[in-house]
């Protein structure tokens, strides 16, 4: 048996050692009938246990790493707030087969029942999942009936302690069942976006995760990388391969910046490859596991925040699943980039400077000037809406928030050579008037190839349309942070240079969606729909392109 096994033996066997332990010490040592609900868990714990000694059974992935470590994690985090939920439950604990009002029951709403009802169930959900996954098993989709049931079951609990327990009917109006309301729209969102990724992976890339980074066979890997059985494309690849690599050896250095296409760049957006390091304590075996969980953090980071921005406004907090519709987030599910992080911090900027903490905005601004350049954008807006404000102390202190990455900028340009040519008005106008005057000649059918030019219009429409509102409601609310971040990313499609930047339909959709999202939660705000007309405009393409990845249609598309 390894070790991993050995760890996950151990959790079972942990966690029903503390309940057994909780309820003789909480007087609830009486004999629970035999119920087929008892029965049940008996032969789920038995055959849960029995799984650790034999042979993976159904298995999911030949290369199950990331799997390994994403389900370690969950069992660990299961694990944890059951038991916490339990201890901070004590005496007010009844069992599953037999839940009643007990004698002198109280209400607990502090610690994890603050914003959670039911944190047991969750934590145990949690454990089952992450067990099955880290035995690289299919069974893992037992979850699914499992969640069903403690589901109906807890909303009988809740049907049963509102009228028998004092202060429990307006306990409901103010948590969440499993998660803290605008919270559960975030895990819903990394969610979705992790069995996206599953299929994807499965489908297109043998199981191999490494398919995500989109490595090209121009940029091969690092020869200390070597090693990796990295799932390489054909052409160039992308930009997440670059950012794989850094992670890998995070200081500028010759050995990993042969492989970049632009280092000096590449390097300064650094968070998400430093983090990843981190995570992974520099262990070079868990540096991919930490990337992908770094994304699926990204994913529920910018759902919450884009959900509490949506509360905040009169809106329903379901909006927050919007941010999986986003062009950088879209393409981030078929291809990491940066901008995911990126774009889930603007969401947190949105919500910050709606309720106004100081302290989020300005860790959300260190942040996002270390995740992409862009990010001195949201420094230099919120900045002038203090300065519009005179509030001259605050924006001397909102003006060190960009000095981390300033000086991580000063450490790139000491360590790598100059290698991306200034980007200016005339090169992007330059750009920007060839692409409208002479069209991409794709290699499709030629009707799917006309689809694919008209909707490359549209998207330039978009884009256009963006600015021009971005332009509208800067002169409307001209001191509102989130106006002022609007129009500070106008300038974006002026310096966007090169052909490959207009060409290429992921390229500049994913530099603009900060200004489409912030020009969609202004219309939230204002309920005006105008504001969603940019992103509804730009999406098209990008699906279509998407579309190819699913094997029924690929053959149409290539």
């Amino acid at each position: 048996m390894d070790l991993l096994r050995i760890y996950l033996f151990s959790a079972m066997v942990a966690h029903k050692l503390v309940w057994e332990v909780l309820r003789r010490r909480d007087g609830n040592a009486g004999r629970v009938p035999f119920t087929p609900i008892k029965a049940v868990k008996i032969a789920v714990l038995g055959g849960l246990l029995l799984q650790c000694f034999l042979p993976e059974i159904l298995p999911i992935a030949n290369e199950p790493r990331v799997l390994r470590v994403a389900g370690a994690a969950l069992l660990t985090l299961g694990l944890a707030v059951a038991v916490a939920a339990r201890v901070q439950l004590g005496r007010n604990w009844s069992n599953v087969e037999s839940a009643t009002v007990l004698p002198g029951q109280q209400l607990v709403s502090a610690g994890l029942y603050r914003h959670i009802r039911h944190p047991i169930y969750i934590g145990d959900i949690l454990l089952v999942a992450g067990y099955e996954l880290a035995l690289n098993s299919w069974l893992w989709l037992m979850v699914i009936p499992l969640t069903v049931f403690v589901w109906r079951k807890a909303a009988q609990e809740e049907a049963l302690l509102s009228s028998g327990l004092d202060g429990y009917a307006g306990y409901l109006k103010t948590s969440g069942r499993f998660f803290p309301r605008n919270v559960a729209v975030g895990v819903a969102a990394a969610a979705m976006a992790f069995c996206i990724q599953f299929a994807n992976v499965q489908v297109n890339f043998d199981g191999n995760w490494s398919g995500l980074f989109c490595a090209g066979r121009a940029f091969p890997a690092p020869e200390h990388l070597q090693h990796e059985k990295l799932f390489v494309f054909p052409h160039s690849g992308y930009d997440g391969q670059f950012y794989h690599y850094i992670a890998h050896d995070p200081w500028p250095n010759e050995r990993t910046a042969h492989s970049i296409d632009v280092p000096r760049l590449r390097y300064t957006r650094i968070l998400v490859p430093v983090l990843s390091y981190v995570i992974a304590l520099g262990r070079q075996d868990w540096i991919d596991p930490s990337i992908h969980a770094i994304s699926l953090l990204a994913f529920g980071l910018g759902a919450w925040w884009l959900a509490c921005c949506a509360s905040l406004m009169g809106a329903n907090r379901y909006w927050g699943l919007a941010f999986l519709l986003m062009p950088a987030v879209l393409i981030s599910l078929d291809r990491l980039t940066v901008d995911l992080m990126f774009l889930a911090f603007c969401c947190g900027f949105a919500c910050y400077v709606t309720r106004a903490p100081k302290g989020g905005i300005y860790a959300v601004i260190v942040l996002a000037t270390l995740t992409r350049d862009t990010g001195f954008l949201l420094w230099g807006a919120y900045g002038l809406h203090l300065m519009i404000n005179r509030r001259w102390t605050l924006a001397g202190i909102f003006g060190t928030a960009a000095l981390p990455a300033a000086a991580w900028h000063l450490v790139v340009r000491s360590h790598t050579q100059a290698d991306f040519p200034s980007l200016g008005l005339s090169t992007s106008a330059h750009a920007f008037r060839d692409h409208l005057l002479n069209p991409v000649h794709y290699q499709f059918p030629s009707q799917i190839a006309t689809l694919a030019v008209a909707l490359d219009y549209v998207s330039l429409a978009g884009v256009t349309l963006a600015i021009v509102l971005a332009i509208a409601c800067v002169f409307r609310e001209y001191d509102s942070p989130l106006a002022l971040a609007s129009a500070a990313f106008v300038a974006l499609p002026f310096t966007i240079g090169g052909h490959l930047a207009w060409h290429d339909p992921f390229a500049y959709p994913r530099t603009l969606s900060p200004l489409l999202l912030f020009l969609g939660l202004a219309a939230m705000k204002s309920r005006s729909r105008l504001g969603y007309a940019p992103v509804l405009l730009v999406l098209p393409r990008i699906l279509m392109e998407l579309a190819g990845r699913l094997p029924f249609l690929r053959g149409l598309l290539h």
